[in-house]
Order: structure tokens, then sequence, then C-alpha cells
């Protein structure tokens, strides 16, 4: 009985580690994207024909967001969430939402554009592929309004992101702009 048993779980063992070296697990963290291809992607996000409508945004908010928040399922489905504009993930991939691209504001916030941070939990600091994503677009968004480099828009961390840095959710950070 005892030698079955020791059988069935080192062939068990043995088959999990063959499938998961052949096919491994889609969740898997994936690779930092080029900062090269990061930047570009966040610029082609920020572009919007609605060229008018950046004027009227006041402020800037990024939020954390992981798997089991609402909506965050899946990245795609979490781009065209309603209130979040554009959406990053952990490896840097950025996607604006339709709420970006029709220039619409959230219900109840102060013409607040939301960045929403895919990540693995909460209370995990941003991917360095993110932050070069977050700096691309308030770079863009900052080059589009003709803001002076440092006069653009404020960039604020909603609660629990801002706990994560030990910063206070009312008070704007620095963002260094790219070239």
């Amino acid at each position: 009985m005892l030698r079955t048993l020791g059988t069935l779980v080192v062939s068990m063992t043995g088959t999990a580690a063959l499938l998961n070296w052949v096919a491994p697990s889609a969740s898997a963290p994936k690779a930092d994207m080029p900062a090269e291809v990061a930047i570009a992607q966040a610029r082609t996000a920020v572009a919007t024909e609605s060229a008018a409508g950046l004027a009227l945004w006041s402020r800037i908010e990024l939020e954390g967001a992981t798997s089991d928040t609402p909506g965050a399922r899946a990245l795609t489905a979490t781009a065209d969430e309603p209130g979040v504009h554009f959406t990053i993930d952990a490896s840097g991939r950025c996607y604006s939402s339709d709420s970006w691209r029709t220039q619409a504001f959230t219900a109840g916030s102060s013409a607040e554009i939301h960045i929403r941070l895919l990540q693995g939990s909460i209370g995990e600091p941003m991917s360095q592929s993110q932050w070069t994503a977050v700096r691309a677009i308030v770079s863009e968004l900052d080059a589009r309004l003709g803001a002076e480099a440092g006069d653009g828009l404020p960039v604020f961390l909603e609660p629990d992101l801002a706990a994560v840095y030990g910063l206070a959710s009312d008070v704007s950070i620095h963002v260094p702009t790219l070239q």
C-alpha cells in the first residue's frame, strides 16, 4: 500500500513538473518590455482626435488594481471599463479606453484622468516598465496641452497606492518628463 502511494506521489510530481516545463502557467510574470516600446505605446494611447477636450482636464490620478479588482480580470476588458482612461499592465503595455477617446469625464470626478496600474497584489509597487509608461503618458499629455516642463497636470496617487510609497494621497507627486 505504501509503495503504491509513494509511486503515485512521485509520478504525479514528475508529471506536474514536466507539464509546467512544456507549457508554463499563464500567470507566470511576463518580461518587462523595452523602454522605447513602452514609450511609443503610451504616446499612441494618448493620441486623440479631440484636442479641444484636453484643456478641460484638471489632474491625473494613478490607481492600483489587481486581478481580483472588479473589472480588472482581463486587460482588454479593463481598458474599456467606465471611469478608467488608461490601463498599464505590469510589463508596461498601455491601453487607452473609450472614455479617453471620447474625452468622457467620470461621474463625480473633478475632471480627473484615471490611469489604472495592474499589479500582482495590493501593496505592490509599480514595475519599472509601468513607471516608464506613466512618465510617457504624463509627458505626452503635457506636450499636447502646451505645458512647460513641470507645469502640466498635477499627478496624484489614490490612497492605497500612496500608502505603498508612504505618501499622502492628497499631495501631488513629481513625474519627470521624457524627452
